[in-house]
């Protein structure tokens, strides 16, 4: 029966595959966390991190977002992995755990976005990827290099519990907005983004902003730092990171519609690679590693 074709999975189906590879994934972060309570656990979150965001390097050439020359096309890898490279090496040298006397943040995070940005400089200055549109090269590499290696960042100044309020405030958006549109989007079906994100509901934006921004208030006091203006910071903390959030769910699907593919990778099944996995982590932790300070009194 070569000529019979495979029935389409089912919503129902759909959701239990993806719920399945969810809770595999919600148990490898918590061995992440346990482990970075460690006093070498700052490393293990940064060599993570890295791995991770080797992980979307590779994927970037089914998007074609670092375009080398024909005769070389792994040149656009390279620089992606250069990259990396750079932002772990620079985040090693200006911050390390358990110093009496650390950098400025906000210097620490200007310096390692400039050592990204030199690194793509470089790479098109020797033509390693194409100089047609410098801006969306140089974007693109912060977007995927910076975030992952930077969570060693958030755990060296907010400890384990900022670094498991951070990832569960990014991620718990994305799941109450994935089963909201998924169980009301039939009945509700406005698509705001219908170009960027066609299977996007309103009702699943709403529902993730509504929970992601609850849950803010509703984790223990301990995770976060001491907020400046009490519930305020914690609800606009927990506000802000949901948006973004789903601002990098809507980045990594327009640049997938661009290059004409529906994931970024397999690797992890049904919830796609691994760019589909972090997609919300990538423009999350620039967020908050730029808005937090402004928030909460021990981040300066």
């Amino acid at each position: 029966m070569s000529g019979t074709q495979k029935p389409t999975p089912s919503r129902a189906s759909k959701i239990w595959r993806r719920t399945r590879v969810g809770g595999s994934l919600a148990l490898g972060v918590g061995l992440l966390l346990w482990g970075a309570s460690d006093p070498l656990g700052p490393y293990l979150v940064l060599g993570c991190g890295v791995a991770m965001a080797l992980g979307c390097v590779v994927e970037t050439r089914a998007l074609k977002l670092f375009a080398g020359p024909a005769s070389q096309p792994g040149r656009g890898v390279l620089l992606g992995v250069l990259a990396v490279a750079v932002a772990a090496i620079a985040l090693i040298v200006q911050v390390q755990p358990g110093a009496d006397v650390r950098p400025e943040h906000f210097d620490v995070v200007g310096r390692l976005a400039l050592a990204v940005i030199a690194v793509g400089v470089v790479g098109l200055a020797l033509g390693w990827v194409s100089r047609a549109r410098p801006i969306r090269v140089l974007a693109s590499l912060l977007w995927i290099a910076l975030p992952l290696p930077a969570l060693y960042l958030v755990v060296v100044e907010t400890g384990v519990a900022g670094l498991g309020a951070l990832i569960l405030l990014s991620k718990v958006g994305d799941i109450a907005g994935y089963y909201s549109g998924n169980l009301l989007g039939a009945r509700f079906p406005h698509h705001p983004f219908p170009r960027l994100s066609p299977g996007k509901t309103t009702v699943g934006c709403l529902g993730s902003f509504i929970v992601g921004t609850a849950a803010g208030p509703l984790l223990p006091d301990t995770w976060l730092p001491d907020p400046r203006w009490g519930v305020a910071s914690v609800l606009a903390a927990a506000a802000l990171v949901n948006l973004a959030s789903q601002a990098g769910d809507l980045l990594e699907s327009a640049a997938k519609r661009q290059a004409g593919v529906k994931d970024s990778g397999t690797l992890f099944g049904p919830s796609g690679g691994f760019l589909d996995l972090v997609d919300s982590l990538l423009l999350s932790v620039p967020v908050a590693l730029l808005t937090w300070p402004l928030l909460f009194k021990e981040l300066v």
